[in-house]
């Protein structure tokens, strides 16, 4: 990126004009294609106008067409992780593969890895993103584009500076400014700055808008907030409150009184709120994580529990909140007469006048300590003597993707073996080993 986005959409603009006045229909296309590619990957709409214009393009391409089919869907894929749609974008990068695959592009084909590594990355899964990366670096040196390992080599920077890994830092810092002096410098300073190895890059805004929104982002710069919420991009809510976007987590007070909600990489963001009487129900199973009809009216209401009068007051506040909550109606269950809220779910105060308040600890998975949730994995498999990933999810009431993320901290820091393959995968307690 020169800092010359504007001038080349208007350059692409005049050679659309040109070619549909010639009756070119299949430059025509392309043209339309790549001005639709630039404005989404500078931000120069909404996440709600570009969603829309790809989502054209991709109706009205002719499939013949397989390199841009594959250009299209993984913009998209991108696209839908910024905007809070990201448990979508593995189909939309599966769709991108059907295309990849029959082409044999060097160049699509290490795009294809960078963006699967950058999902398993936000997953939390770093050995994944880690060989994905491996490969995406292969073929980015077959393809000959220095502009691609430069952006390759910053997530994988990212990734071990996340899993704990320190080394060839300083060879990493030596190589992103070796490709700096070849390609593009604006992007090489982002990604110095975004790694820790500089200040805030002194840049001309305007030209790229999503990627000026992103330092502002990084660099926790004031007001950034309300142009998150204005461009559409909610999936950058995560990083400015500090929580994973494919985790399940509830946001209060992000922007005045809302709520956000995060469930596996879908974000919603009601900026009207909740009503009082379910915000004070979350917050008392969040503190307690289970609490009885005695403590829920007291708490709720500030009354004693009469059975007659509050049975049907709890039951109606509990369904409202499933209704209000909409993505996922078992975030609180009953079991043995009290109401719980699930271990995997994590609630923040992201109140401006105070640092987000994260009020359950998130698992990374090189993390050294163990989460309450792990602890109680690691205590039920010494009881049983060895437990699968779907005995866990059916203990915990958790989804296999977080049974699989814990079980896999576990594994990691030595406190499980895992014995088997596939279906039959069975981990064991390091004191049965």
């Amino acid at each position: 990126m020169t800092g010359q986005v504007t001038a080349g959409l208007k350059n692409l603009g005049m050679s659309a004009k040109i070619a549909e006045g010639l009756g070119r229909g299949a430059v025509h296309q392309a043209v339309d294609v790549a001005q639709r590619l630039y404005r989404s990957t500078y931000g120069l709409l909404t996440a709600e106008q570009s969603c829309v214009e790809l989502e054209n393009a991709i109706k009205a391409c002719e499939f013949e067409n397989s390199y841009t089919l594959a250009n299209l869907y993984l913009e998209y894929a991108r696209l839908q992780l910024l905007s809070g749609h990201g448990h979508l974008a593995e189909d939309s990068l599966r769709e991108a593969g059907e295309w990849v695959y029959r082409l044999d592009v060097p160049y699509l084909d290490a795009q294809l890895n960078f963006r699967y590594a950058y999902l398993a990355f936000l997953k939390m899964n770093y050995s994944k993103a880690i060989d994905l990366i491996a490969i995406a670096e292969q073929r980015a040196v077959e393809s000959q584009s220095e502009s691609l390992k430069l952006v390759i080599l910053g997530l994988k920077q990212r990734v071990m500076q996340s899993a704990g890994k320190m080394e060839g830092q300083d060879a990493a810092e030596s190589e992103l400014q070796r490709l700096a002096n070849r390609t593009d410098q604006l992007t090489s300073r982002r990604i110095h700055a975004r790694l820790g190895w500089g200040g805030p890059p002194t840049l001309s805004h305007g030209q790229d808008r999503l990627g000026d929104l992103m330092d502002d982002i990084h660099h926790q710069v004031k007001d950034t907030r309300g142009k998150v919420l204005a461009s559409g991009y909610l999936g950058l809510i995560p990083r400015i409150v500090g929580c994973p976007l494919f985790s399940e987590t509830l946001i209060f007070g992000f922007d005045g009184s809302s709520v956000t909600v995060i469930n596996q990489g879908r974000v919603r963001h009601d900026s009207d709120g909740w009503p009082d009487l379910v915000k004070r129900l979350v917050m008392l199973l969040n503190e307690r994580r289970k609490a009885s009809k005695d403590a829920i009216t007291e708490y709720v209401w500030r009354q004693k529990y009469n059975p007659l009068r509050h049975d049907p007051l709890i039951y109606a506040l509990i369904a409202r909140f499933k209704k209000t909550l909409d993505v996922d109606k078992d975030w609180i269950f009953v079991d043995d007469g009290f109401y719980q809220i699930r271990d995997s779910v994590s609630v923040i105060d992201a109140s401006i006048k105070s640092e987000p308040v994260i009020s359950r600890p998130l698992l990374a998975e090189s993390s050294g300590d163990l989460s309450l949730r792990q602890e109680k994995i690691l205590d039920f498999c010494r009881r049983v003597g060895g437990l699968t990933n779907r005995e866990v999810c059916k203990e915990f009431r958790i989804s296999e993707v977080t049974a699989g993320r814990d079980l896999a901290g576990l594994v990691e820091q030595g406190y499980l073996k895992r014995t088997g393959k596939g279906r039959a995968t069975t981990y064991i307690a390091g004191a049965d080993l």
